[in-house]
């Protein structure tokens, strides 16, 4: 009777676990989307934690010294529950990402370093920006800063194999794997069954590609142009948009002054939120009405940013007399 309630229960326990697994590699999935879009990436759930200014800020702090090198998410608790730890969650982001550099994940007071190149380069700078600041978004502005300074560069992605480390909080605990059970006659079974899906494999790949390239020839030439037309378009917007995250980046300390211009700080605000706006747009910039609303984005982040930048370095009376 005992065997048979073990039993029961086991059976009962099997779809929770396999509810919560699927939730966990539908959380990594969705949060290595979003960090592919966007270097820094909030769920819903704690943006109390870091407003869409502050994290505009983080944003441009990251294009300024080290774009396309850091990546910053910060989840909840039960994402990071779901998951089974930061650590597990923050290998399935990066494993499907594939993209050079250091990834953070902050969940709580916990954070998680997952980098392309050897961690002890910069988890212990990211400890000393973390344990030096108070408030997550002087927190994340202080690591960029560390973590830009600390990474070798490209160069060094190659040659060292990268880690997964906690940066602060406890790390979890080692988990203990069973040791494979090998079945004599099984891997030459699989090897001929592969051999046979590769064969099956390669002729239906050659078919497909055979009439993809059919289909692809008739309508290369008209599409062309109107490829290359789009690509202008698109690309001189993205070269303002970089120009416009410049003159932000330049104000940032004019608007963090406690005498700064109340109306300076709402077109400062603005032209952040704009500016994040016009980014997403160029992102989704495939056809000439989307290219037309990202410029129209942009040209209206670059309005703001010039009326904040006016309203934000403009003389005091007392220093022009």
């Amino acid at each position: 009777m005992l065997g048979r309630a073990a039993a029961t229960a086991v059976l009962a326990a099997l779809p929770l676990a396999a509810a919560t697994s699927a939730y966990a590699a539908d959380d990594a999935k969705r949060l290595a989307l979003a960090l592919g879009k966007d270097p820094v990436h909030v769920d819903a759930a704690v943006r109390s934690r870091l407003s869409a200014a502050a994290a505009g800020q983080v944003r441009l702090r990251i294009v300024r010294r080290d774009i396309g090198r850091i990546r910053i998410g910060v989840i909840s608790k039960k994402v990071e529950r779901r998951a089974g730890g930061l650590e597990p969650l923050s290998n399935a982001i990066a494993a499907r990402l594939q993209r050079p550099g250091s990834l953070v994940l902050v969940s709580g007071h916990n954070w998680w370093l997952n980098t392309s190149f050897a961690p002890a380069r910069v988890v212990a700078a990211l400890q000393r920006a973390v344990n030096s600041r108070k408030g997550l978004r002087r927190q994340l502005l202080a690591a960029v800063d560390r973590i830009a300074a600390a990474d070798p560069g490209p160069a060094a992605d190659p040659a060292d194999g990268g880690g997964s480390v906690p940066a602060t909080g406890v790390a979890p605990p080692t988990s203990v794997t069973a040791p494979p059970i090998e079945i004599p006659g099984a891997r030459q079974v699989a090897e001929g069954a592969k051999t046979a899906l590769i064969l099956v494999g390669a002729a239906l790949l050659a078919a497909v590609l055979a009439a993809v390239a059919w289909l692809s020839m008739r309508s290369l030439r008209a599409r062309r142009a109107a490829s290359e037309a789009l690509t202008d378009v698109v690309a001189d917007a993205r070269s303002d948009h970089v120009a416009v995250g410049e003159a932000l980046t330049d104000l940032d300390l004019d608007e963090e002054m406690p005498n700064a211009s109340a109306a300076g700080k709402d077109a400062y605000a603005r032209a952040l939120d704009l500016y994040d706006r016009a980014g997403t747009a160029l992102d989704r910039a495939n056809n000439p009405r989307r290219a037309r609303r990202a410029t129209e984005l942009v040209a209206a982040a670059r309005a703001e940013c010039d009326r904040a930048r006016a309203l934000l370095t403009q003389e005091s009376p007392e220093a022009r007399r």
